[in-house]
């Protein structure tokens, strides 16, 4: 994968569909790929209505931590 690349949802089972979630501390977690050690990112950094989100290397940025909410 390359920094920059879409995040596209899939039920394709293979090592570069595989996640690691690490808890980043207050409720905040990363989400890199087991296959190449990228995160998932927030495009632009900016958090709002249709903003996409990419894989890009991990620098632990804000935009590359998450939190979880229930559904």
């Amino acid at each position: 994968m390359e920094d920059g690349n879409k995040l596209v949802l899939t039920d394709d089972q293979n090592v570069m569909n595989e996640w690691d979630i690490q808890d980043k501390g207050n409720g905040n977690y990363s989400i890199t790929s087991r296959k190449t050690q990228q995160a998932i990112d927030l495009d632009g950094g900016h958090a709002k209505d249709g903003t996409s989100v990419s894989v890009y290397g991990f620098h632990g940025g804000e935009q590359q931590e998450w939190q979880f909410q229930r559904a």
